[in-house]
């Protein structure tokens, strides 16, 4: 008979079934939770380093008339100065309630927005020809190329590509780049014919009956769906290219780090040097993409038509915040556009 208090036995046999449980794991030092925040940081600031590089100084006046004498270019700085409009009358009736200088603004924003309009007059057929160009130059889509415009290449079985004979597997990259790109087209396509039908009809060209103008009223009301659309298929080709492009500029670091840790001096070797600075570079494109398409589905979730926000919240986004989210699309689209290194004037 075991005398009372001693427990070794059920101590042991406790012991036994603990094993079955897992221990807890110990917290996550916070101080590894900083280095890898400020190891993301530097990544980030290496990639807008690099991307800035290969642009010109943003103060030079010649750099913007060059920028200006683009479509696109003049485009979006009048969209930049809609959007700045937009947010000064907000500011002013909002902020200030000052209706009289809000109208001001905001007749100085619907201008601007009408102005934009001729900008955009049958570039819709752009878009078909980019979406035709897409779906006949890959294997990826070829089947879609194949049911749309009669052409493609090889066919496709049971998610593998047959060639020659032999079965592939599908690149996964590939395939989600192609169909998140043919998505934004499709979308920008749509709200391009949309918008130019709307101008159209302002204009008194369109819709002289009743029936024309309804049908021309819902054409409006679709269109920015399509572009929402786009803005979603972009931003999942946005976060694909990210991931792809952090995924090389890290298999360089490791190349660095395995050669004695050189940094970015090119004292130790200039194609390496040279090398993760484009890696570095295309990047930062891949960022200015991401945030493109971010600020997009923020302004068009809010259009009429789609009026996500006011669903969800029982009111649409104010004046303040699609202004931001407008003059930010832009400012990508700018970037994009303006003058790189060894191209006009210096």
């Amino acid at each position: 008979m075991q005398p009372e208090g001693d427990d070794s036995s059920s101590s042991s046999s406790s012991s036994s079934d603990n094993s079955f449980i897992p221990l807890p794991q110990a917290p996550e030092d916070s101080s590894d939770f900083f280095l890898k925040a400020k190891n993301e940081l530097n990544d980030l600031s290496d990639a807008v380093q690099a991307g800035l590089e290969t642009k010109k100084s943003p103060t030079s006046v010649l750099n913007w008339i060059k920028l200006s004498q683009t479509l696109d270019g003049r485009d979006k700085i009048t969209k930049v100065l809609q959007y700045m409009s937009r947010i000064v009358g907000w500011y002013y009736e909002s902020v200030l309630l000052n209706r009289g200088g809000g109208e001001r603004f905001r007749a100085l924003q619907i201008q601007f927005t009408h102005s934009r309009k001729a900008y955009k007059l049958f570039r819709w057929i752009n878009e078909w020809f980019k979406l035709k160009d897409l779906l006949e130059s890959g294997d990826e889509l070829n089947v879609l190329g194949v049911a749309i415009f009669g052409k493609g290449g090889e066919k496709e079985k049971g998610g593998k590509k047959e060639k020659g004979g032999k079965k592939e597997k599908i690149d996964v990259y590939k395939t989600t780049k192609k169909l998140s790109q043919a998505g934004k087209i499709v979308g920008l396509m749509g709200y391009w014919f949309g918008d130019n039908v709307k101008y159209l009809t302002n204009a008194g060209f369109m819709a002289r009956s009743e029936a024309n103008a309804m049908r021309s009223k819902r054409v409006q009301l679709v269109a920015p769906k399509f572009y929402l659309f786009g803005a979603v298929c972009g931003l999942v080709n946005a976060v694909t290219e990210v991931k792809r492009g952090r995924i090389i500029v890290n298999r360089l670091k490791v190349e660095r780090d395995g050669n004695g840790g050189v940094d970015l001096d090119c004292s130790y070797d200039d194609n390496y040097c040279e090398r993760i600075k484009s890696a570095n570079s295309k990047l930062f494109v891949h960022y200015v993409a991401l945030m493109k398409a971010i600020c997009d589905i923020v302004v068009f979730s809010n259009m009429e038509g789609v009026d996500m926000w006011l669903k969800w919240r029982g009111k649409k986004l104010s004046d303040l915040v699609m202004g931001l989210g407008g003059i930010g699309s832009a400012s990508t689209v700018i970037w994009n556009n303006f003058p790189g290194v060894g191209i006009g004037p210096k």
